[in-house]
């Protein structure tokens, strides 16, 4: 699971499936974009669509046990 939540009280705001084996996430602020990285290949790319709500947007397919990932905007 993905799961975003609010760092001053740590509430959970939001939780999202996805594939196993969650490795790295980075956050772009001017896309309000999130990238998720899993050992099971896969890419996961979410949305900030407010403060309170996110939305799965794509996912890109890359090889099993390819989880470590770095972001260049």
């Amino acid at each position: 699971m993905m799961v975003v939540m609010n760092a001053d009280d740590g509430k959970v705001i939001q939780s999202c499936p996805i594939s196993g084996g969650a490795d790295a996430e980075v956050y772009d602020d001017k896309t309000g974009l999130i990238f998720v990285s899993t050992r099971e290949g896969w890419i996961h790319i979410f949305h900030e669509d407010s403060p309170d709500h996110y939305s799965e947007a794509s996912r890109v397919k890359t090889e099993f046990g390819a989880k470590t990932m770095a972001y260049d905007p």
